[in-house]
């Protein structure tokens, strides 16, 4: 029996030693830590719901799509999913799905947003930059080594290479906020002395994920596993200059 929501079909169309001023290749750490938007961290289709405007927060015919797509994501990857083959498994029509999302795109980014926090800043706190990045590389690890994002990524970053405003979106909404929490991490990390001020915020972003994207594309690259977390960490912390939290800020030079 087909799942209805009761609408109307529509379109069909689819430094200094005390860390006081980070900087950055282009700016200031500042430049990281604009507002942004807050996102669902909630595995429910009720956190999906809420992300996108003008509709009911849920209904039957959503949680027939998103369970939809994440079967099909699950069997087939990214490159498997449909629209046709998806509202044929979910019993609705190709009208309601685009009533609720412009594409495949932007519900495979709707179900990464509502698995995920993007937070990480306010997640992991520990008082210790090196234990930071170490449950925050561990989050990570987690989530590249979940069943679902592990099948759907590689074919979710080939369309991003094809599609300009879905690669926009997934940048704004997923990317730059846990990028903006690494920024806030590291800015904890410089008021306690732990490292000093000046250094690449989006290097030390890019030596913590760049791996595990790598190994999610070319799995011959090398396990997703403890020892890429542990590596991870300990490339981010040498290229921070890390002094550990009982540093004394009164000089730079550490003790041989």
């Amino acid at each position: 029996m087909e799942v209805t929501s009761g609408e109307d079909d529509g379109p069909t169309a689819g430094g200094d030693c005390s860390g006081n001023h980070l900087t950055d290749a282009t700016g200031t750490i500042d430049d990281y830590l604009r507002p942004l938007a807050p996102h669902a961290k909630d595995v429910t289709v009720r956190a999906i719901m809420m992300n996108v405007p003008g509709r009911p927060k849920s209904t039957a015919v959503d949680v027939a799509l998103i369970q939809a797509a994440q079967d099909i994501l699950m069997e087939t990857g990214y490159e498997g999913l449909s629209v046709h083959g998806l509202v044929k498994r979910a019993g609705t029509t190709r009208p309601t799905f685009y009533r609720r999302y412009p594409d495949l795109g932007a519900l495979a980014l709707e179900i990464l947003l509502s698995r995920y926090a993007v937070e990480l800043d306010e997640v992991f706190d520990t008082g210790d930059l090196s234990s930071d990045l170490l449950a925050v590389q561990r989050d990570q690890l987690i989530f590249f080594t979940e069943s679902l994002v592990y099948r759907a990524l590689p074919g979710f970053f080939a369309a991003l290479r094809a599609d300009d405003k879905l690669r926009r979106s997934f940048f704004d909404r997923f990317l730059a906020p846990r990028r903006q929490s690494t920024a806030l991490i590291l800015r904890r990390a410089m008021r306690r002395q732990e490292i000093p001020g000046n250094f690449d915020v989006d290097w030390i972003c890019d030596l913590l994920t760049g791996p595990f994207i790598l190994r999610v594309q070319i799995p011959e690259a090398g396990p997703l596993d403890d020892n890429l977390v542990y590596a991870t960490v300990a490339a981010a912390l040498a290229a921070l200059g890390y002094r550990g939290v009982d540093y004394e800020p009164e000089t730079c030079v550490r003790e041989p």
